[in-house]
């Protein structure tokens, strides 16, 4: 133990933090994908220290959706390649391509509390799928906070907020984060260049693929709750609880409940003028003037088919009663007769069972028992969390275990089967303009009782693409007469969907209206009427996903050594020479068609004699540049077992590497390939210390040589990755190959010799 007076075993080292600015002063938007950003470390600085020598930002995100920095690698996500130069640029000192996809590997495997914490405070990194403290949204509301109402004032419409989220944070490659001192005089300076990546490939929603379709794939709808929607043509869509007479055929009455209009009926062909109520079927909502009622459900209870006269023969001398069939919601033609009455429909949660099926109800249809998710990590339900019952202590105004609502204001919502759906059975519905609970609980017959009164289901809000009907084309509200069915603005909805009967349906917004707008043929009534209940529709609907970069600097940490060290380096530089050693790796990419079968991929290596290691990522190739994938992240894709030909040492290890158990729904370990990876990450520099994520960002290494060796690979001759997929076909994958290797850099009165 040392006392607090004793002599030092070495002088402290004075250090001070300069800050560089790049050569674009202007704000980086995702409009400059693979441009480059330049950082010029003067040689006047000395040495610095780059393990504490940070990269500085303000990140801004932009769009619906909440799109986030990849949650795979935070804001590393951003960079694809970094490379470093002398201050003359004509000579390359380390270079990183795909350095974004290194470091969602290290996010992977390395890491513990601590690190997530400092990576979530430091480096942006959104770690979950949730909108409660996201640090780059800001919600105003929470839907699960926003009790139903039978007007549109129970609507939440609330769009979200950017943050300017801070980041400080070194840089990945060793070069930019080792804990030895770099001399910039002895290089001329430094030159740094990070090239943006594609915004495409670098950002993902914060509730990822969930309820967001992309291309021409179909299958991640969310799943609605048990019912049926009924368009304009749906009969026996009411039950009668008292019947009618003195109704013209053909015609359109109010339908109240009590004194308010809540939509329009059309009675079909009677009987005398008795109504049949197997033929009423829904017209539209209450007109501008009847009040802000949404259209009706069975929540709405008894309801009368217009009101009664005084007697006349076109007039209602006895009014009928009617009830809406249970777990029936009204889209008749998307018709609308006033912009306040929003159409809605409600998304499940927790799980299917408790999403499609109710009290009494019949087990849910075999076809649709994996058309909403396994409920595996590969393919969890596509619901959202639930809201706890109170007796749990998560409070009754929040979902559990935080809020994954995948919609926001201003996304454009659509409907398809949901199973063997395609463009020809989309149906597009509308603009979504907010949300609220549903009218009942979910989960009445499993848990009933006060404590479970809030668990309820998210209701969708919005308004369809319709021009308004004319006022004078339906009756008036206390009309005793009725009115011929409307003729004009009539909507062109014609299909009937539910929820537990053949098909099914699911509900979608899509990746390319996020990202390059909502086609403006989808909009034109919409923007000629906007809805005065939600305000924030039309500036969110023109919203596109992007990103801003400012505030950006580099904050140098600059260290002043004993003036002797550095005259002795100059000395050296300008003599003999100068060496430093780095660790480097090498990159090369490599396609592999869809392959059933042994692959071989050659990976060519540049005279590098000091190896270290091989790490293999497959990418999905059709996930690189969409937004609704994690494109970072590795897909075993049915790989059966790996080896690597190693030239003339041969296949290594001799016995193929087994990782079929990486390709399950919820993935497993292969204790040899576990091994094999543990090695190569200690060969690349940093630790294993998490294996949760194997079979989700999936990769497989072979270590060259023990700890303080390296593997000379020129007299190899050759690298081969032999990877078999006995089974099933691969899927076309862009494998990312990492050979790290050793790079000595001699700076002398010759010039500047690299060798690897």
């Amino acid at each position: 133990m040392t006392d607090l007076d004793s002599r030092p075993l070495s002088e402290p080292v004075a250090s001070e933090t300069i800050v560089i600015k790049p050569n674009i002063q202007n704000t980086i938007t995702e409009s400059m994908g693979n441009k480059n950003i330049d950082f010029f470390f003067p040689d006047y600085l000395g040495y610095f220290l780059p393990s504490q020598s940070y990269i500085s930002m303000v990140i801004e995100m932009q769009g619906r959706g909440l799109p986030i920095p990849s949650n795979s690698a935070g804001f590393h996500s951003l960079f694809n390649t970094i490379r470093s130069y002398d201050g003359t640029n004509s000579n390359l000192l380390s270079e990183m391509v795909q350095y974004n996809t290194a470091v969602a590997q290290t996010y992977t495997y390395s890491n513990t509390d601590a690190l997530q914490n400092s990576r979530i405070m430091f480096e942006g990194l959104q770690a979950i799928d949730c909108y409660d403290n996201n640090l780059y949204w800001e919600l105003e509301d929470k839907w699960s906070a926003q009790a139903f109402n039978f007007e549109n004032t129970g609507i939440l419409s609330f769009a979200p907020t950017p943050k300017k989220t801070q980041i400080n944070s070194t840089l990945k490659t060793f070069l930019l984060s080792t804990e030895k001192f770099v001399n910039l005089a002895v290089m001329n300076g430094m030159r740094t260049s990070l090239q943006v990546e594609d915004y495409r490939r670098s950002l993902e929603f914060t509730s990822g693929q969930k309820g967001v379709q992309s291309g021409n794939k179909y299958d991640t709808g969310m799943c609605p709750m048990q019912h049926g929607i009924r368009d304009s043509t749906a009969t026996s869509v009411f039950t009668q609880t008292t019947d009618g007479a003195t109704y013209q055929d053909n015609h359109v009455y109010p339908l109240l409940s009590g004194v308010n209009v809540v939509g329009y009926v059309n009675v079909g062909s009677t009987t005398g003028g008795v109504p049949d109520v197997t033929k009423l079927t829904f017209v539209c909502g209450a007109k501008t003037g009847s009040g802000n009622f949404l259209p009706p459900t069975e929540d709405n209870g008894v309801l009368n088919v217009g009101t009664i006269g005084g007697g006349g023969p076109t007039e209602i001398s006895k009014v009928m009663q009617v009830q809406v069939v249970a777990n029936t919601i009204f889209f008749g033609s998307l018709s609308m007769a006033s912009t306040e009455n929003a159409y809605f429909v409600d998304i499940g949660v927790y799980d299917i069972s408790a999403s499609l099926q109710k009290a009494g109800s019949p087990a849910v249809p075999a076809n649709l028992a994996t058309a909403f998710g396994e409920g595996s990590l590969r393919s969890p339900f596509r619901v959202v969390n639930p809201i706890p019952n109170v007796v749990a202590g998560c409070g009754a105004n929040s979902q559990f275990p935080c809020n994954n609502n995948p919609f926001v204001v201003g996304d454009y919502l659509y409907a398809n089967r949901a199973i063997n759906a395609d463009s020809t059975t989309e149906v597009p519905l509308g603009v979504i303009t907010g949300f609220s609970k549903s009218h009942q609980q979910v989960n009445a017959s499993a848990d009933a009782g006060a404590s479970s009164a809030e668990q309820k289901a998210l209701r969708v809000y919005f308004q369809p693409n319709s021009a308004l009907i004319p006022p004078a084309e339906l009756p008036d509200d206390t009309s005793t007469t009725g009115s011929v069915a409307p003729s004009t603005n009539i909507g062109t909805f014609a299909t009937n969907f539910d929820a537990t009967t053949g098909n099914g349906y699911q509900l979608y917004v899509k990746a390319s209206d996020r990202v390059s707008g909502t086609p403006p043929n989808l909009l034109t009534n919409i923007r000629a009427n906007p809805p005065a209940y939600s305000s924030n529709v039309i500036p969110e609907v023109d919203k596109k996903v992007g990103f801003q970069i400012n505030e950006l600097q580099y904050q140098v940490k600059k260290v002043e050594l004993d003036p002797r060290i550095m005259t002795a380096d100059m000395n050296a530089a300008n003599g003999s020479g100068y060496t430093m050693d780095i660790e480097e790796s090498f990159t090369q990419l490599a396609n592999v068609n869809n392959t059933l079968g042994p692959t071989n991929q050659l990976i060519s290596n540049p005279n590098i004699t000091r190896a270290l290691g091989v790490l293999s990522v497959p990418l999905d190739q059709d996930n690189q540049f969409d937004i609704t994938k994690k494109s970072l992240n590795g897909n075993p894709s049915n790989l059966t077992n790996y080896q690597y030909d190693m030239g003339t040492d041969g296949r290594q290890p001799i016995r193929a590497v087994a990782c079929s158990k990486a390709s399950l729904s919820n993935p497993l370990i292969d204790t040899q390939h576990i091994s094999e990876l543990v090695k190569t990450n200690e060969a690349f520099g940093y630790f294993t210390s998490n294996l949760s994520k194997v079979g989700l960002n999936f990769a497989v290494g072979r270590c060259f040589s023990r700890p303080n060796m390296f593997y000379d690979l020129m007299k190899a001759g050759s690298l081969m990755l032999l990877a078999n997929y006995e089974t099933q076909s691969s899927g076309s994958k862009l494998f990312i190959h990492y050979i790290h290797h050793l790079r000595s850099i001699t700076f002398s009165r010759m010039g500047v010799s690299i060798a690897n």
